[in-house]
């Protein structure tokens, strides 16, 4: 049966025709506003005094960025401007009389301090600044998601980039693990690929250093001889401690936090990882998308040889209820505010056999809501998810799913499994009350594979899905599209 979009995603007519404009009409519509606006009283800061501003309440600590076309900017701003009721009258009077478009032909009259100018004029966001406020800005009616998108890339347009960390960073995040310790005389020795009948609790100490990249780990040897830097994440110290310890350092540390720094994030790894590799890829994505709350992460007992794919597949069965456990309890004893899981490839079989259990046991879940979940190129048999992934919607405010037809490794699982896999595309696989989101020309990896941790669309996407729980239609650079069915679901990089 065919998916109502509107119902299912609630997206206004006009915001349906936003997305689906072209590059050259979105911003034609956005010059005619800035025409339409424009007066003599307005006032208009310098592009300095637009980046400093911007750079209170968005700035990442990231290198320069790709620069996002005039077009999806454009689009954007569209739909932050329809948030306010008098600009989203005639925003539709524009899209409905075509006729009005009898200049600005050229993509190149995009002017982004104007675009700022006008925005700061209609909402009143930047006036803090001639008042002499140190109030970070904020714009009643605007999705706060978007609007972080809009001014970022806007930015970026007018020629201002975010810059490196100023200097070399710990970063400290915390884990469960179901692996067997190395040394049990020496618990700072870590975890082996073997499985353990109990689970372990503690913490680990990452290095990040400042001359990181956004979405990497470190350069390979070569390049990092070529530029004389080694940018790579060291691990620095792995501390293991009781359960109770593990709570009440959880707690204390958010605690510590001011009230909306209070999130928690979980992230679950795939096959072929080891406990290390874990730790390193927790903490890169846990810094690039500045979780200030507690960052931590579910490390199941994988091999970590590529060649053990059966075995992971098999070992990570054993862990279905101790996940539940874990993420019931990081709900109920962390004193987040709101905690969000990201589960990666296989890990999405643990995850959703966890969630199914969580779900359908009323008491388990009493009290028990979490923020977002995020499922990226789930190694995940397409039926299998269809059969469970209700459970998702019933314990938490969104649920979205990364797909991608470049994704080689879950290919591979395809082809041995012979039936397609939710992170696979074709087909798209598209449920009610669950954001699909297609990952087009965006990823860095050899396989493809990687985008959840390494594409910058996609960490800057799921950063506002964490930050605001923002929809789709409210998220920078997401495009609208359907399936043959007609079924909806969303593009990110097309």
């Amino acid at each position: 049966m065919s998916i109502d979009s509107q119902r299912l995603y609630n997206v206004t007519p006009l915001e349906s025709a936003i997305t689906r404009l072209s590059d050259e009409k979105a911003v034609q519509y956005v010059n005619q506003l800035i025409r339409a606006c424009h007066s003599p009283s307005t006032v208009q800061l310098s592009g300095e005094d637009v980046a400093s501003a911007i750079g209170l309440e968005f700035s990442l600590p990231c290198d320069a960025v790709d620069v996002p076309s005039y077009g999806d900017v454009a689009r954007s701003v569209l739909l932050l401007l329809a948030s306010n009721f008098q600009q989203r009258i005639e925003i539709e009077a524009l899209i409905n009389t075509p006729k009005l478009l009898n200049f600005g032909k050229e993509l190149v009259d995009f002017d982004p301090i104007k675009v700022l100018n006008i925005l700061q004029s209609q909402f009143n966001a930047f006036n803090f600044l001639q008042s002499g406020a140190q109030a970070s800005p904020r714009w009643e009616t605007a999705q706060p998601g978007l609007l972080r998108a809009v001014g970022q890339n806007l930015l970026t347009c007018a020629g201002f980039r975010t810059v490196d960390p100023v200097s070399d960073a710990e970063y400290k995040i915390w884990y469960a693990t179901t692996r067997s310790l190395v040394d049990r005389a020496d618990p700072s020795k870590g975890y082996g690929v073997q499985h353990d009948g109990k689970v372990h609790y503690g913490s680990c100490t990452v290095f990040v250093p400042k001359s990181h990249k956004i979405g990497s780990v470190g350069s390979p040897w070569w390049k990092r001889i070529l530029t004389c830097n080694d940018d790579r994440l060291q691990l620095l110290a792995v501390e293991r401690v009781a359960e109770e310890t593990f709570w009440a350092s959880v707690a204390l540390k958010l605690s510590r936090s001011p009230i909306e720094e209070r999130d928690a994030v979980i992230f679950v790894h795939g096959f072929n990882v080891d406990f290390e590799e874990a730790a390193l890829r927790t903490a890169q994505i846990g810094f690039d998308m500045q979780v200030k709350g507690a960052m931590a992460f579910f490390s199941w007992a994988s091999r970590g040889e590529a060649n053990m794919y059966l075995a992971d597949a098999a070992t990570i069965e054993l862990d279905e209820m101790i996940l539940a456990d874990y993420l019931c309890d990081f709900a109920r004893y962390s004193g987040a505010r709101r905690v969000h899981v990201i589960a990666h490839s296989m890990g999405n079989r643990a995850v959703l056999r966890a969630v199914d259990r969580i779900a359908g046991n009323a008491q388990r879940r009493t009290g028990i809501q979490f923020g977002q979940f995020i499922l990226a190129a789930p190694d995940v048999d397409v039926r299998k998810f269809q059969q469970h992934c209700a459970a998702y919607r019933a314990i938490s405010d969104r649920t979205t799913l990364y797909v991608s037809s470049r994704d080689m490794a879950v290919e591979a699982s395809r082809w041995l499994h012979d039936f397609p896999r939710a992170g696979l595309v074709p087909p798209v696989t598209v449920a009610e009350g669950i954001d699909t989101i297609n990952v087009v020309n965006a990823d860095l990896t050899l396989l493809g594979h990687g985008y959840v941790a390494e594409a910058r669309s996609v960490i800057n996407d799921m950063h506002s899905l964490i930050q605001h729980g923002a929809a789709p239609q409210s998220r920078f650079g997401i495009r609208l599209t359907s399936t043959e069915q007609g079924h909806p679901y969303w593009m990110i990089g097309a």
